[in-house]
């Protein structure tokens, strides 16, 4: 096991790290779906990995994979995915031995710090019964190598700002977003000026201050949801 909490109810396996949330939360995930497949002892291994960003995309990745391969032995998996403010884990042996494919996947998810991934692996039983060791050490493996086929790209999320301004403070508000080092994702001219901005939940901290001193107080600011962005690896924002 993976040394978390964990519960195991209709042969499904839930594991709760209880990772904290994250004023500026940074993780890995997938950068693509990707494929691999290994053999055992004539028993072959394909595992499947997507990046989802929630349960219910996790759950038609699954129902792909059994459409896809509906006489197959085993359909396994295992999925992390950011919820409620921690790392839900869960997994499913799917008819093997407990313990020997969904938290092998799970583990090889976990040791690659990867969020934001659900990993099917599929199995065509080759005849030769491999044990509990080798049968984990292989749904292992499938994961691993499919998680590097699909390659990793980090990802954070940012909170996203209306701010509306007098036009004739515009070079001294756009200075200031300039130094908070935030990203503009949409520009818009009417009666005031407007620009949506995406920032870190640090760089929001200083948002209304900035604000309020480039605009001599005149500036609006509202929040306005969150989006996930792609970071450059080593990058802090």
């Amino acid at each position: 096991m993976l040394g978390f909490p964990s519960h195991v109810e209709n042969g499904l396996m839930t594991i709760r790290p209880g990772t904290p949330a994250s004023a500026d939360r940074i993780w890995l995930s997938p950068a693509g779906r990707a494929r691999a497949e290994t053999k055992v002892r004539n028993s072959r291994f394909l595992a499947d990995i997507e990046p989802v960003a929630h349960e219910e995309a996790a759950h038609r990745h699954l129902a792909r994979l059994r459409e896809e391969f509906p006489r197959a032995t085993h359909h396994c998996w295992g999925r992390r995915l950011w919820t409620g403010g921690e790392v839900l884990e869960r997994a499913s042996d799917a008819g093997e031995p407990s313990g020997t494919a969904g938290a092998p996947i799970l583990r090889a998810l976990h040791s690659a710090g990867v969020e934001g991934a659900s990993c099917v692996v599929v199995r065509w039983f080759g005849g030769t019964k491999l044990g509990a060791g080798p049968l984990a050490r292989a749904y292992g493996t499938a994961t691993a190598t499919a998680l590097t086929a699909a390659g990793l790209e980090t990802r954070q999320q940012l909170r996203v700002f209306r701010v509306t301004f007098p036009h004739d403070t515009s070079s001294e508000v756009r200075r200031a977003v300039a130094r908070l080092d935030g990203r503009i994702l949409a520009e818009i001219h009417g009666a005031r000026a407007e620009l949506r901005m995406a920032l870190t939940a640090g760089q929001a901290a200083r948002l209304p201050a900035a604000l309020a001193d480039a605009s001599h107080g005149r500036a609006e600011c509202a929040a306005d949801g969150q989006i996930t962005v792609k970071v450059n690896p080593g990058m802090n924002s």
